[in-house]
């Protein structure tokens, strides 16, 4: 029943990709359509395998067509308080004791609570009373954030509830018992195991083998980001086939019986309680035990997905299904094709090439560093999943120093990761370039590894001009990189912009200190590990905060600014080695590009007058940086000389009142004025007046409170 499997399962498939592209279900209904007339064509000899077509197909459409209603609709807005009943339909529990807790309203309406401390009342199944506030999740404001709101969407869920009291009403006893049991067993273990560990070390080993990343740092979550192995700390399926490793010298892989199938889907199972059954784990799971019983990995995957989308129709439409699938799929067709290739390398180029269509979608960025990284990190996970087992048994049973053969390669790890990145190696940001290009390029090559046949003499040409020019595209990318992109981060009531060269990634002031995970995220968005040169305009923490988060996690190289830092030593704001930068300096950033000093000139109190006021200067742009100064300050620059023509205007102190004269506007003549400040924030910024005198002046007004971060890309003809 191969050919019928196979061929459902890429309809079902093609029907979710198109849709998850496009955004568009119709075009893609009326296509599955005809693709179950073509099945049910295809296999009219074989009748039970045109009625498994055929149900295959009436399920794509089902599926796709409620799935995407539900994730696409704007469903009234029921934000508010709340107090009724409501059904748990499922809970995800942490080893650290946090929870989200999901749940459907009296009125179908589906909500997320997070807690920090899990109610024994929380588990699927059970009726609870809830009394408490529903409100929709905020948007991402950077690039690099997580979209809280569009993964909660794609699983059927719009709200967040934020809980003030919660009463149990009914509750299933065997499967509240058995989900204690379990975590309990999974505490025990982890704690055992981990005992003798770091936190570092303890974080990792919960998230690579237990399948919990509630213990990692965001140091550690940014370090596995920017190194494009976030996946190395979700449990797949690399983690299930290092954990069944020990299992080939038991059975014989060629000669499987039932009884020994049986059995390690069993074991299958008991891995996935030891993983906490996330979505990661299921699906690997579901596809582990799908390739054990199937005659070929196409027909394996084709019942895995099958099975999937009758488990969890909501997970069609998961990225990470999409993209498990796509890795699949892309190991499935060209792995036989790479002959004499080493499998530790051809199995992650095979996975890239699956994944091409997904890195223009989700602005990935590759880089030399990164696929070390993946190569890297990909054989020492296996690893450590390979000793997990016989560590665990081993430490139940004597004692728990034995984890220290786990411990060494986690360590290990995070060292290799550490040492690739900070390497200069060639990148590429797939954000530049659009999905088109990748689709082209992917395209021309499933065409190569097809079988020779009508439909690939017909497409052959056509697919490798379309892949020629994607080719093209990224390679011109590659040689000519865009001169300058200035990042204006959303960081609240704070000032904070990126500037990326070619070849200096410099980060102007950061926001607050709890502020510093935000600009991580950026950072790991455009593959930065370690900013060359951080600019502090003056000391306040609304400036200063993030460079110092990021100080203290080994993210910046050079700290510039205009005295020493103020803060004491023992304050989490304080900032080592800063190199004091006067009026005058010049920082060379790029071929063409420089940043110039224009104040202060000497020894200050870091006050918001003694700012570092500085110019970037490139044949494309000017910038002008202004930290907090004043009317008066503007003033003693401009009788100096200093004040120049600007095409970009940092305007000073969030857009106070005290700051932005109007001969200051007519000397510095912005085409644009970007003012950086939190929403509704208790100062009253910006002013309505600073807004009148801009607006009066003509200049082009951007708001991060108003639109998040603000982006401008310059290439040579700007």
């Amino acid at each position: 029943m191969a050919r019928p499997a196979v061929f459902a399962a890429g309809v079902l498939m093609l029907g979710v990709y198109l849709t998850y592209l496009t955004g568009m279900i119709y075009p893609v209904l009326l296509l599955l359509i005809l693709l179950g007339v073509v099945s049910f064509l295809l296999f009219r000899r074989r009748v039970r395998y045109a009625v498994f077509a055929a149900l295959t197909c009436i399920l794509c459409l089902v599926s796709c067509f409620t799935v995407f209603r539900i994730v696409s609709a704007d469903i009234d807005d029921y934000s508010g308080e709340i107090s009724e009943q409501v059904r748990i339909i499922s809970v995800k529990r942490d080893l650290d004791g946090s929870s989200a807790v999901y749940f459907r309203t009296s009125d179908g309406v589906g909500a997320v609570m997070y807690s920090d401390n899990f109610d024994n009342a929380c588990h699927p199944g059970a009726v609870i009373e809830v009394k408490g506030m529903l409100s929709c999740p905020e948007s991402p404001t950077n690039p690099g954030d997580f979209n809280l709101s569009g993964y909660l969407r794609r699983r059927g869920i719009k709200y967040v509830f934020k809980a003030e009291d919660i009463r149990l009403i009914s509750d299933l006893p065997l499967i509240s018992g058995l989900n204690e049991l379990i975590f309990n067993v999974r505490s025990y273990i982890f704690s055992h195991i981990t005992s003798e560990m770091d936190e570092e070390e303890r974080s990792l080993v919960a998230a690579i083998c237990m399948g919990d990343t509630s213990y990692l740092s965001p140091e550690i979550r940014s370090l596995f980001s920017v190194s494009g192995c976030s996946h190395l700390i979700a449990v797949s399926g690399t983690h299930f086939s290092g954990f069944t490793a020990i299992l080939a010298f038991v059975f014989n892989s060629r000669d499987t019986k039932n009884r020994d199938r049986v059995i390690m889907c069993i074991l299958f199972i008991v891995f996935g309680f030891l993983t906490g059954f996330g979505d990661s784990v299921s699906r690997a799971l579901i596809m582990s035990i799908c390739a054990l019983y199937s005659r070929d990995k196409l027909s394996g995957m084709g019942l895995a997905i099958s099975v999937m989308a009758v488990a969890d129709p909501f997970g069609l439409m998961s990225s990470g299904f999409i993209m498990s699938i796509a890795a699949v799929t892309g190991m499935t067709l060209f792995v036989p094709r790479m002959r004499g290739i080493p499998d530790i390398i051809s199995y992650p180029i095979a996975a890239h090439i699956g994944l091409m269509p997904f890195y223009g979608i989700n602005g990935m960025n590759l880089s030399l560093q990164s696929f070390a990284c993946q190569l890297a990190g990909g054989f020492i996970v296996s690893l450590i999943c390979v000793l997990f087992i016989p560590v665990m048994v081993i430490s139940l049973a004597v004692s728990g120093y034995a984890a220290v053969l786990i411990a060494l390669p986690v360590r290990l790890l995070t060292v290799v990761f550490r040492g690739l990145l900070s390497l200069d190696l060639m990148s590429l940001s797939c954000a530049d370039i659009g999905t088109e290009v990748f689709v082209a390029i992917c395209v021309f090559l499933v065409v190569i590894v097809m079988p020779d046949c009508i439909l690939k003499r017909i497409v052959f040409v056509p697919s490798f001009v379309l892949g020629a020019l994607g080719a093209g595209v990224i390679v011109y990318k590659i040689l000519f990189p865009g001169p300058l992109t200035a990042v204006f981060i959303d960081v609240g009531q704070g000032d904070s912009c990126l500037l990326l060269t070619p070849s200096y990634s410099i980060l102007v002031d950061g926001g607050r200190y709890s502020e510093g995970e935000e600009i991580l995220s950026v950072l790991d968005r455009y593959g930065i590990y370690s900013v060359d040169m951080a600019f502090v305009s003056h000391w306040d923490s609304d400036h200063c905060g993030g460079i110092s988060f990021l100080e203290n996690s080994g993210r910046i190289g050079q700290v510039i600014a205009p005295s020493e830092c103020t803060f004491d030593s023992s304050d989490q704001h304080y900032v080592d080695n800063v190199h004091v930068s006067r009026t005058g300096d010049v920082y060379t950033i790029g071929d063409e590009t420089m940043i110039r000093i224009i104040s202060p000139d000497g020894e200050n109190q870091g006050e918001n007058d003694d700012s570092l006021v500085f110019y970037l200067e490139s044949p494309y742009v000017s910038m002008l940086f202004t930290g907090d100064i004043s009317c008066e300050k503007e003033d003693e620059l401009m009788e100096m000389g200093r004040i120049v023509d600007c095409d970009i205007l940092k305007v000073a102190h969030h857009g106070s009142r005290f700051s932005t004269g109007m001969g200051f506007l007519e000397q510095s003549s912005p085409e644009i004025s970007v003012i950086s400040c939190g929403i509704n924030n208790s100062y009253g910024h910006p002013s309505g007046e600073t807004l009148a005198k801009l607006q009066e002046f003509g200049s082009d007004v951007r708001r991060t409170d108003l639109e998040g971060a603000i982006v401008f890309e310059f290439n040579r003809t700007y």
